[in-house]
């Protein structure tokens, strides 16, 4: 592919600033740009039934505009993760929809309502779970998932972390996602454990 380990870039199909973060600590070798640093600024319409066909979605889109308007036509390894938080207690959602789960749609009003919905419910049982989809220069598409079994706290617990960290408490932890270090949550999360697997991936293919 004429990629090794010094010269790979990653386009990650974000522009979410806590996730560039957390994939740029988890992919420390690696140049990590964003759509805005490729200049897509279209929507890109997530429309599939599961985290796998989101994260597909995600990364075909930019594999397709990378070399159907980029002259260089560049040999980026493109990224996409789709993630989510799944309630038992609520036959599993938010899910797929946990990003915008509230009209509202943002962080606060998502754990806001999730909190309402589970209130007096002595069912806390919930697990993140994160699907990389990456897809190489060639046009070949690889798969990663993570996940971590928790429960979800009654209150805000920590001003860490995003989204729904504030109120989920891995099994067998004290402390939620947003009372952790950068470095404590990703050596478990859900993100941190497909990184993993894709990192190991990578060190394989690339020499």
């Amino acid at each position: 592919m004429g990629l090794n380990s010094k010269n790979a870039k990653i386009v990650f199909a974000s522009n979410n600033g806590h996730k560039l973060e957390e994939i740029r600590s988890l992919f420390p070798n690696f140049e990590i740009l964003s759509l805005k640093d490729i200049g897509f600024d279209k929507e890109i319409i997530e429309n599939g039934h599961s985290f796998e066909a989101n994260a597909r979605i995600k990364s075909e889109s930019i594999f397709r505009f990378l070399h159907t308007f980029k002259e260089e036509n560049p040999s980026y390894l493109i990224l996409s993760d789709d993630s989510g938080i799944c309630v038992e207690a609520l036959n599993f959602a938010p899910g797929i929809h946990s990003a915008r789960y509230s009209s509202q749609g943002t962080d606060k009003a998502n754990l806001e309502k999730l909190l309402e919905e589970l209130r007096d419910n002595p069912n806390r049982k919930a697990f993140f779970i994160c699907v990389l989809c990456l897809i190489l220069p060639n046009g070949t598409t690889h798969f990663f998932e993570g996940k971590i079994h928790g429960n979800l706290s009654e209150k805000v617990l920590g001003e860490n972390g995003f989204g729904y960290d504030p109120i989920f408490v891995p099994l067998g932890g004290e402390k939620s996602f947003a009372q952790m270090s950068e470095s404590e949550k990703n050596s478990l999360s859900h993100r941190g454990v497909a990184g993993k697997k894709c990192s190991e991936f990578l060190a394989q293919i690339l020499s």
